[in-house]
């Protein structure tokens, strides 16, 4: 009955659907919380629940754990081991657990992964000049990690303390959009990938595209899910709501939805 809101400057918000809606309840529904004092941790750019329940929160002011204890909310910054950047001072844009529990973080200095025990590893370092703006990540079928990067997806294959590139996906394979702004890997298997033109479905070695032609509409694809049907929903840039069903696509506006 609860979810939690990533907002861009006004920390997180904690949405409780068991307090009733309308206009003669007293209470709101949502009820927001500073995840710093410094303006950067308050712009939260991804959420991720790890199989313990902890919320971690990635913002442009570094990695965050959330803290509950007798109804009080409260944000711990982590350390990230880089002695050349402050905690407080790397933007963090994506994160994922793997199935060894293992937190893998992107950041705009580079990608690391935090093990069951705290270790921090260094995977790939970035340069300013070079940063390859991750912003979404993907374990397989087979344990190996996929970075979504500017117009590539780059497969990692961990073992105990690293990870070595295993694949490189680029437009030589199909893969069409200038950004990958999204992954998702349905329960069939299949690997989503949205990006800055299209939607874009891994077929063995190469990649089918999905744009207007095929009824995929709005630009910019920025989400992707999976409901108990099986149905794949798509986010997009200003096309609202897509559901690719059995049958084909269909589209949700914002008005098809409740208004509260």
């Amino acid at each position: 009955g609860e979810y939690w809101v990533a907002t861009y400057g006004g920390g997180v918000a904690r949405l409780n659907l068991n307090i009733p809606a309308g206009e003669g309840s007293t209470r709101s529904r949502f009820t927001a919380y500073e995840v710093s004092g410094d303006p950067a941790a308050n712009r939260v750019r991804v959420l991720r629940r790890d199989r313990a329940g902890q919320l971690w929160v990635g913002t442009e002011g570094g990695l965050f754990l959330l803290e509950e204890r007798n109804s009080e909310v409260r944000f711990r910054l982590m350390e990230l081991g880089l002695a050349s950047h402050p905690d407080d001072l790397v933007p963090v844009w994506a994160l994922l657990e793997d199935r060894e529990g293992s937190l893998w973080i992107d950041t705009s200095v580079g990608l690391m992964r935090r093990l069951r025990d705290g270790r921090i590893s260094h995977i790939l370092g970035y340069s300013f000049a070079d940063n390859p703006a991750v912003r979404s990540l993907l374990e397989d079928g087979d344990g190996k990690i996929w970075l979504g990067q500017k117009a590539a997806l780059i497969v990692l294959r961990p073992d105990a303390a690293s990870a070595r590139v295993a694949r490189q996906f680029t437009s030589a394979e199909g893969l069409i959009g200038e950004r990958v702004r999204a992954m998702f890997r349905s329960t069939d298997g299949r690997i989503w990938i949205g990006t800055s033109a299209c939607l874009n479905e891994l077929d063995g070695e190469r990649f089918r595209s999905y744009g207007e032609v095929q009824g995929v509409q709005g630009g910019s694809i920025n989400a992707l899910a999976e409901d108990s049907d099986g149905n794949l929903w798509v986010g997009t840039d200003h096309g609202g709501a897509l559901r690719i069903a059995q049958k084909g696509f269909v589209s949700f506006k914002a008005a098809d939805f409740p208004s509260h």
